[in-house]
């Protein structure tokens, strides 16, 4: 697969995206803002988050966790339900308070995806999964937008 920030992962010491993860036929959910073009919408954490949060993950001595960590915000953070969504993002929201709908989104959107759309780890006990996109995936077009957070 040519992955959407292969020459990243290239750059780190371990397997991105992990052997473990697969293709998959299903229906995922996603934090997003208001407007679909809105490029945080589907633009991995490792792009967003502030630079000192960066600079903390460079001091990791071990190279394979720093990595492995990269590798993990290399990824999209989709959900397996509307609810376990909704429920995580809740989660946040008691935790940071209301700022968080600037960080993380303001609405839940939702979408099938294919097997050609990149590789993804199981969804965990909370129904978070990561997901690595292919180049070109335009999901910001396939993507609706289905409720409010």
């Amino acid at each position: 697969m040519d992955y959407q920030f292969l020459e990243d992962f290239k750059k780190l010491s371990v397997e991105c995206p992990p052997k473990n993860y697969k293709p998959k036929n299903m229906q995922v959910f996603r934090w997003v803002f208001n407007d679909m073009a809105d490029e945080r919408n589907f633009t991995p954490r490792y792009f967003l988050v502030p630079q000192t949060e960066l600079e903390d993950l460079e001091k990791i001595a071990d190279s394979k966790i720093k990595d492995t960590k990269k590798c993990a915000m290399f990824a999209l953070s989709f959900f397996d339900s509307e609810q376990a969504a909704k429920d995580r993002f809740d989660y946040f929201l008691i935790k940071s308070g209301k700022k968080i709908y600037k960080r993380l989104g303001t609405q839940i959107a939702k979408c099938t995806i294919s097997e050609n759309d990149g590789l993804n780890e199981e969804p965990n006990e909370i129904g978070h999964f990561n997901h690595h996109p292919v180049k070109d995936n335009q999901y910001e077009t396939r993507f609706t937008i289905i409720s409010k957070l």
